[in-house]
């Protein structure tokens, strides 16, 4: 069916289980509204997609759970969600179930749809990392699926051996900064100096990631600071209510706040990545953010003994990189202190030399061009909303 064949009002079930899912899906959403505005979306979401219009049934929030552990002990609570999801597609029946990033509920959720008699599309809008493990998903997908859409180009060859239909639709981060609004003057109103060298601290979004890697990353810092007087600091803030917990550690490592350290506020955490020089990055989006900014970078992340255990042994995870900017290349292009244990001492080293004019920044700098030219001149919402309106009764 074409777009302009499609009912005037189609109902949108749409489940998206985190932050990232949310921004893109808050994307998708405003594109389908652009091809048919009486488009209603009903599901879980977060605060992007509940200002598009979506009838929030369970707000995503409730869904932020990082770690194995913090799973298992959460998995009563999760399955009643699982449930009351379930019962209300069922009766419910919308024109489409359009499920978000978030595999390991997501794909359980096709599954238990289609096996209760579901017959209306279910699409999956970025695939699950089966490059890196749980291969045995692609059946599973291929079984209860009617269209795939990834935003990374080597994706779609995954499936090429089974009838699921998969689109590499490009990657909505492109458009995000392509509408992205920066503040030009935002450097000198926030106290940085502008005649220093910036570099910039991105510890995470949750407050399990900041207690995990913020003490390493501000000891680094102090050390960096300590070689280059040059040098200034810029912490991403995810959330406000993270502010008293970056004043606290800075303080342990012996930086003094809004001085050798300042607080930069989600608003503006593209302000930051724009203006700084280097950064060093919790391994995530955030990784892919920075190089479209084209910003040098050292990725980190520290996770519990256990979860290192289960994710190495259990789901036997071995890639030769973990940093998506070094998946797409091929190659280290972002140095990684993820597969062993980091200390300050060691992400000293890295930030310090990639942070410096010479062959490791320079290099780097060439594989993020040849790493944007894969992702570029792609409109994923659009095409996103394109091929699932297609796909409707």
């Amino acid at each position: 069916m074409k777009v302009d064949e499609v009912k005037a009002d189609p109902t949108l079930f749409i489940l998206a289980g985190e932050q990232s899912g949310d921004l893109h899906a808050g994307r998708f959403m405003q594109a389908v509204k652009q091809l048919v505005p009486r488009a209603t979306f009903t599901g879980v979401g977060g605060p992007k997609m509940r200002d598009v219009g979506m009838e929030c049934l369970l707000p995503m929030e409730e869904f932020e759970l990082i770690g194995f552990t913090a799973i298992l002990t959460a998995l009563p609570k999760v399955w009643r969600q699982f449930r009351f999801l379930k019962k209300f597609i069922l009766a419910q029946q919308p024109d489409a179930v359009i499920l978000v990033d978030y595999p390991g509920f997501n794909l359980r959720l096709a599954k238990a749809l289609r096996k209760n008699g579901f017959k209306r599309p279910i699409i999956q809008y970025i695939s699950p990392t089966v490059w890196a493990w749980g291969k045995g998903r692609i059946q599973t997908m291929a079984e209860n699926l009617d269209l795939l859409l990834t935003i990374f180009p080597f994706e779609p060859d995954l499936f090429k051996h089974t009838s699921l239909k998969t689109l590499f639709v490009g990657h909505p981060l492109i458009e995000t900064l392509n509408h992205h609004s920066y503040h030009p003057h935002w450097i000198q109103s926030s106290g940085f100096d502008p005649g220093k060298e910036l570099i910039a601290l991105f510890p995470g979004s949750r407050k399990s990631e900041l207690a995990d890697n913020l003490a390493k990353q501000f000891g680094a810092a102090k050390k960096l600071l300590q070689a280059n007087p040059r040098v200034q600091l810029g912490v991403s803030c995810a959330r406000p209510e993270f502010l008293s917990l970056i004043r606290h550690a800075a303080a342990e490592n012996g930086l003094v706040f809004d001085q050798d350290v300042i607080a930069v506020p989600a608003a503006h955490a593209y302000d930051l990545m724009r203006a700084c020089r280097t950064a060093i990055a919790k391994s995530g989006t955030v990784t892919l953010e920075l190089a479209l900014h084209n910003k040098p970078a050292v990725t980190v992340y520290e996770v519990s003994l256990m979860n290192r255990l289960i994710g190495t042994y259990l789901l036997n995870i071995q890639l030769p990189h973990f940093c998506i900017v070094n998946i797409l290349a091929g190659k280290e292009v972002y140095p990684e202190l993820i597969r062993k244990p980091y200390t300050a001492d060691t992400l000293f080293e890295a930030i310090h030399t990639l942070n410096q004019e010479g062959p490791a920044r320079q290099t780097c700098l060439a594989e993020l061009a040849a790493v944007r030219s894969q992702l570029q001149n792609k409109h994923a919402s659009q095409e996103a909303a394109k091929a699932i309106l297609e796909l409707l009764p």
